[in-house]
């Protein structure tokens, strides 16, 4: 629509129509909302005080902006399976790293691996490291120097941040 055109960053959510012949049901629409437009909808019930958090991290001069939501216990089974760290290019999934990212010795998160996400938002980085970052299926990332690079600074990022520390000895 005109409005996604002039506001491509902004998540709009998508109407959609059921046209099959001989569906019955009690809507013939519904809407279709993203990832993060959810989290932020049920944010009360489901992610913990003082979430989600932001960031902007910079790795070899690329600049991404980060989200980190961490559910209350048992929640998360509603917005992910095993994503730990997802990768978006203007809102979509573009690959994703597993929530054993968090049990790495260098994170030290394992009290809340099940109950951490992250969203690196790449949307501004230059089109040379998103070719070399994402494979064209968009649904993994490649191994390359600037991925090793980012889960690097992911690990130190969150690693250091006190709102996890915090909520880390909670849980324990």
């Amino acid at each position: 629509n005109k409005l996604s055109l002039l506001m491509p960053n902004i998540a709009l959510p998508i109407k959609l129509f059921e046209r099959r012949k001989g569906y019955t049901g009690n809507s013939f629409e519904t809407v279709l909302s993203g990832l993060s437009v959810r989290v932020d909808e049920d944010r009360s019930d489901n992610i913990e005080e003082n979430f989600p958090t932001s960031g902007i991290l910079t790795v070899s001069g690329e600049k991404m902006k980060y989200s980190i939501y961490v559910f209350k216990k048992d929640k998360h089974k509603n917005y992910t399976n095993d994503e730990g760290i997802i990768f978006t290019i203007n809102g979509q999934t573009h690959g994703a790293l597993s929530k054993a990212f968090y049990n790495r010795k260098g994170v030290g998160l394992g009290y809340l691996a099940e109950s951490v996400l992250v969203i690196l938002d790449c949307s501004e980085i230059t089109g040379r490291a998103r070719e070399n970052l994402f494979m064209n299926s968009r649904d993994r990332l490649s191994t390359c120097p600037l991925k090793t690079e980012i889960e690097k600074a992911l690990e130190e990022e969150l690693k250091n941040h006190k709102g996890l520390k915090i909520l880390k000895d909670k849980r324990r």
